[in-house]
């Protein structure tokens, strides 16, 4: 039987099957590996096939001491012709058995997360002016996930509550700074 070590965000994980699946799944998951690069064209396609002008290729979450939790998304306006006034995310939050968890402070198992633009067609941001600190609070909180997302141009056209459940980029993990 042949053991592999897979070496992934300073965790050792000893596999049959070799590295390379795990490796794609934890990125997929934790969205550290695309954290300063633009959506792929597979995360915008995802985002196209759910009808939304933003596709997303990474969250950061980052816990504090005080189990604040930071976070971070990279997302695009794939919108080809107008320009992203506002974009609003809605995040939930669940622990490492998949249950929705509720934030010690607010009760609440979501939180909204807004960026002020502008944002032109085709423009790459990292969301809320280098994240937003403290958007919920939880001590077991594990993953964070965009359920839905509203936007608002600047021409006036609004897109509220838009279902990407799923969508890729849209789940990342909850690390301790």
């Amino acid at each position: 039987m042949l053991l592999n070590k897979c070496f992934l965000s300073g965790i050792i994980i000893i596999t049959l099957n070799g590295c390379a699946q795990i490796a794609a799944d934890m990125e997929a998951l934790s969205g550290l590996s695309s954290l300063s690069q633009p959506p792929s064209i597979t995360e915008i396609e995802s985002a196209k096939t759910l009808n939304s002008p933003i596709a997303i290729s990474a969250i950061n979450a980052q816990r504090d001491y005080a189990n604040g939790i930071d976070i971070s998304i990279t997302y695009k306006n794939i919108d080809k012709s107008r320009i992203v006034k506002y974009v609003t995310f809605k995040v939930i939050f669940k622990n490492s058995v998949n249950d929705l968890v509720a934030g010690e402070i607010s009760g609440s198992s979501f939180a909204y997360l807004e960026a002020t633009g502008p944002f032109n067609p085709n423009e790459v941001s990292w969301g809320g002016n280098n994240g937003w600190s403290n958007a919920f609070y939880h001590t077991n909180a594990s993953h964070v996930e965009v359920v839905s997302m509203s936007v608002e141009f600047m021409n006036g056209d609004k897109l509220k509550d838009i279902n990407v459940q799923g969508i890729q980029g849209g789940s990342g993990l909850i690390s301790k700074k």
